[in-house]
């Protein structure tokens, strides 16, 4: 049966938390956002700190995180550079709630934290939106 991106969130908050530190006061509270990309065969998802996605605060911003893909067919998670991320954007769609209009064009995108999330990199890292943590 296929996998759902909600089901792709829930997938990724768990992998990611086995990972993220547990002092919320350097890296951030961590979430999955309730929007992403999608293409036939891959959900990209959008997490980092709730600090920075939805409150746009960049001393959370995280830098050169590895994008996060999950398999649509079998909740497989894999990690991609940020080039290689950037380049299989040009064929997904956004999927979910997003809080603005996604930018098609990477020279669009502002220095923050929203910004960030439009390609799959959100907050979170210690110094250096809007969807739930956990997902429900």
């Amino acid at each position: 049966m296929p996998v759902t991106f909600d089901q792709a969130r829930e997938i990724a908050f768990a992998d990611l938390r086995l990972t993220w530190p547990d002092d919320d006061s350097e890296y951030g509270t961590l979430m999955v956002a309730d929007y992403g990309f999608q293409s036939g065969t891959e959900f990209l998802m959008v997490y980092g700190a709730a600090e920075c996605l939805v409150d746009d605060d960049l001393a959370f911003l995280l830098m050169d995180g590895p994008g996060l893909f999950v398999n649509r067919h079998s909740g497989q998670i894999t990690r991609r550079g940020w080039e290689e991320t950037l380049q299989l954007t040009d064929d997904m769609s956004p999927v979910g709630l997003w809080p603005e209009e996604p930018a098609d064009d990477p020279d669009e995108i502002e220095p923050t934290c929203q910004g960030s999330a439009e390609f799959g990199f959100g907050g979170g890292g210690g110094g250096g939106g809007g969807g739930g943590g956990a997902p429900a």
